[in-house]
């Protein structure tokens, strides 16, 4: 299958709204703007990977916005739907339910085993595949 990857450079973005970026180029686009072009390439393309570049922790604000914005933009990037999207759609079969509990827990425990910590899991942070997992 035919694809694209995408590359995001965070310092597209103003540094006004992301200024944890090692080269902040004043003048550059909105978190809005950007998330509503990624979400219109996501869905146009056929996304087969992708990353973001150039954030840089130690430039950051004290609310880590560079960070989360690039987080938005991964999730924006990924296939599929949310398991909020997919719980507003019908209630999940009790099969789907473990499977998608048991992939959860273990890729928390991986997270947790790499010092990660995660601040917000709910249905909505959390990416279903286009095969439900």
């Amino acid at each position: 299958a035919k694809g694209v990857f995408i590359s995001v450079d965070i310092d597209v973005v103003d540094p006004g709204i992301a200024p944890g970026t090692g080269t902040p180029e004043p003048g550059g686009l909105g978190s809005r703007e950007l998330l509503d072009t990624i979400r219109r390439l996501a869905k146009a393309l056929n996304v087969l990977g992708a990353d973001v570049v150039e954030v840089s922790p130690p430039y950051d604000g004290p609310g880590e916005q560079t960070a989360y914005l690039a987080n938005r933009i991964v999730l924006e990037l990924l296939n599929g739907a949310s398991l909020r999207e997919r719980l507003d759609d019908a209630p999940l079969p009790v099969d789907e339910v473990r499977r998608v509990g048991s992939e959860l827990l273990n890729a928390l425990q991986v997270a947790h085993e790499a010092g990660v910590i995660h601040r917000d899991v709910k249905p909505e942070n959390i990416m279903l595949d286009d095969f439900g997992g």
